[in-house]
């Protein structure tokens, strides 16, 4: 990509690295709140699919800050093996591997030295727009759980764009389906709000790349990722509700269907995953057979010209 942009036109250069710029652009904003919780004593941080996020690598800021990175077990496994010669500069990092089908979120984190009773910062970073509505409902009501008072709360989803599903965006979509990861869940900005402060907690601020663009003194960005994106901020007012017995709790090698907040939305990425992919496999695998059996036909029908008329003959 990088030689064809070389290739390209200063104009064109502008244009697709205007795309670009609102993926780091959301990357700086949320630094930038979470460097503003770590000034306000905030001593943990929770980083809800981190994926290679290196926050707990790059940032001096988290020197007083326990990071949290909870993950699939062998998305972790790879991370580590990438990053074993790095030194994190926050306080410590912790890497909790959650395997969805056999433990709980908040217990795992307990089980890895996370104290709900502490406030914490939780970043859900490119993960909503995957889920669908209960799926972002139920986890949310566990990060409430997790949440002591003063947590905050750093989430990205993304809104339903003006003109609908332009060229770029089906390119997009058809693209993250093959890929096994469709975006089902575009909300709108009530929605999102509603959902969160049903959960306990009360909306900050919710900003887009412009003004984040404004704010870090960028380059506003351009294209449809930056027209849906973004940023919602909550804050947790209130003290720690008591969660249903057994909720925080998760035993190793145990099932914890009551911990299935998480457990549910992984099974609903994962299954809405297979299903596009399998809708896209099965509509090419049609395409090619209809294509072969075009083909066949024409191979094994023997023709016969008649002046400027073509007759099939099945002698």
């Amino acid at each position: 990509m990088s030689r064809s942009l070389r290739r390209a036109s200063r104009a064109r250069r502008e244009r697709v690295i205007a795309v670009l710029d609102a993926i780091p652009l959301r990357v700086k904003a949320i630094d930038a709140e979470l460097e503003a919780a770590a000034n306000a004593g905030v001593k943990q941080v929770v980083i809800l699919g981190a994926g290679l996020d290196t926050r707990a690598l790059r940032m001096p800021s988290l020197a007083s800050m326990d990071v949290f990175e909870v993950d699939h077990p062998a998305t972790q496994a790879y991370k580590r093996r990438k990053t074993s010669g790095m030194r994190p500069l926050a306080a410590s990092l912790r890497f909790v591997p959650v395997d969805f089908e056999r433990s709980s979120l908040i217990g795992s984190l307990r089980q890895s030295g996370f104290d709900p009773g502490q406030a914490t910062v939780w970043i859900w970073e490119g993960v909503v727009m995957y889920l669908t509505d209960q799926a972002v409902r139920r986890t949310l009501v566990d990060v409430a759980w997790g949440s002591a008072q003063g947590s905050l709360l750093l989430l990205t989803y993304h809104v339903p764009a003006a003109d609908g599903l332009g060229a770029e965006a089906r390119v997009r979509s058809l693209f993250l389906s093959l890929w096994r990861e469709p975006q089902i869940g575009l909300r709108t900005t009530d929605s999102m709000h509603e959902a969160v402060r049903g959960a306990g907690f009360a909306v900050l601020s919710d900003t887009r790349p412009a003004q984040w663009a404004q704010a870090l003194g960028a380059g506003a960005p351009s294209g449809h990722t930056a027209e849906v994106s973004r940023l919602l901020v909550a804050g947790r007012e209130t003290a720690l509700r008591p969660p249903p017995p057994g909720r925080l709790q998760a035993e190793p090698g145990s099932t914890d269907r009551s911990g299935g907040v998480t457990l549910w939305a992984w099974r609903t990425q994962v299954g809405a995953a297979r299903r596009w992919t399998f809708a896209a496999r099965r509509f090419r695998s049609s395409s090619i057979a209809r294509t072969t059996k075009r083909s066949s036909r024409r191979s094994a029908v023997p023709e016969r010209r008649c002046g400027s008329l073509r007759r099939t003959s099945n002698s």
